[in-house]
């Protein structure tokens, strides 16, 4: 019985043929890929508000036991991470018109995060932000980042990312009201995530649950259940486990994270926040080594690990009776049927080595 291929080696045979492909064709590859993931987070956001109902109506059919019931749940609730948080961060991308965010599941309470993959060798910048919305530098950062311009219409392009980790270093119920609400809005409503960064870096430092709800509602998040999820504190104890994960441990070269900290394609930048000239360096410098990744997996696709040439030029092996299987045409003229390009046939006997190139 013929062994079914596995959704992994599909997705490693996929990556493999993609990465045959011009730097022009693979970022078109990637926008499609955006697109699909886009629909994939919408059917996943309609199958979870079905279940929503679903228990809704079990709610309203036994209002005791769910009342107790409810009041575990709402204590795991405080404590597990969001939907499409499983990094620890809300990652966002394009489809060539709108960002959305990429679907996860939720981090489970005790739980180590899982690093977000990344796409470099198809051309897509990955850029991380560890936020505290109460920080003055956070806002001036993510000002600069906006006045230049280029990173957000590449995000919404599908070429670039940006993962959101809310965080709350001073542990003031302000930063952790900020965070938890991020947190919401990735669960409830997760295409508007980079809407709702913007609206708190952008709204000031100081947020109750009545300013939060209301900067979203006026940036077009007007949700019942985010601002529900906001005014009850469902993620402040993911927060504060967060905020401690980050600082012991991040897995980029900067080690730990305990405060703003912008990372591009890895690289922590390290200017002033409202250096737009040493933003652009960073910047810069960070589309080379995606264009490095992107280049050198193209490199790779078209070798062998033998050093040989992938264009069908090398033999596939040797027959039993010593002779060789050949694939493509041989540096000394000699054709797959073993007659010379010439139309003369060629000896038989030793087998043929020849490389494509010489």
């Amino acid at each position: 019985m013929a062994r079914t291929t596995t959704k992994a080696e599909l997705r490693a045979r996929s990556k493999s043929e993609l990465r045959g492909l011009p730097k022009k064709q693979r970022k078109v590859v990637a926008r499609e890929v955006a697109r699909e993931q886009r629909l994939a987070a919408e059917r996943h956001a309609r199958r979870v508000k079905v279940a929503r109902r679903a228990i809704a109506g079990v709610a309203a059919a036994g209002v005791v036991v769910v009342a107790v019931m409810g009041g575990r749940a709402w204590v795991a609730g405080r404590n597990r991470g969001p939907e499409n948080m499983l990094s620890d961060g809300v990652l966002v991308g394009g489809d060539g018109t709108s960002p959305y965010t990429i679907p996860t599941a939720a981090l489970a309470q005790g739980a180590e995060p899982v690093a977000s993959i990344q796409n470099r060798e198809y051309g897509v910048l990955d850029t991380t932000l560890y936020v505290d919305y109460t920080d003055p530098d956070a806002g001036t950062l993510w000002s600069t980042i906006s006045s230049e311009g280029s990173l957000s219409q590449n995000v919404l392009g599908g070429t670039a990312t940006i993962e959101i980790h809310p965080i709350a270093p001073d542990g003031s119920a302000s930063a952790v009201a900020a965070a938890a609400a991020i947190g919401c809005v990735a669960e409830l409503a997760p295409d508007q995530a980079l809407a709702a960064n913007d609206a708190l870096l952008t709204g000031g430092t100081e947020w109750t649950t009545e300013t939060l709800v209301s900067a979203f509602a006026s940036a077009g998040i007007d949700d019942a259940g985010v601002a529900g999820c906001i005014q009850h504190g469902r993620f402040t104890g993911w927060v504060t486990d967060a905020t401690a994960r980050a600082e012991a441990s991040v897995p980029y070269d900067v080690g730990s994270v305990s405060g703003t900290t912008l990372l591009l394609a890895g690289t922590a930048y390290d200017g002033a926040p409202d250096d737009t000239s040493a933003y652009g360096d960073a910047l810069a410098a960070a589309w080379q080594v995606i264009d490095a990744a992107s280049q050198s997996s193209t490199t790779d696709s078209s070798t062998t690990t033998d050093g040989t040439a992938t264009d069908g030029a090398t033999d596939t092996g040797t027959a039993t009776d010593g002779t060789t299987t050949d694939t493509g045409t041989a540096t000394d003229g000699t054709a797959t049927d073993g007659t010379t390009t010439d139309g003369t046939t060629a000896t038989d006997g030793p087998t043929d080595t020849a490389t494509s190139g010489g």
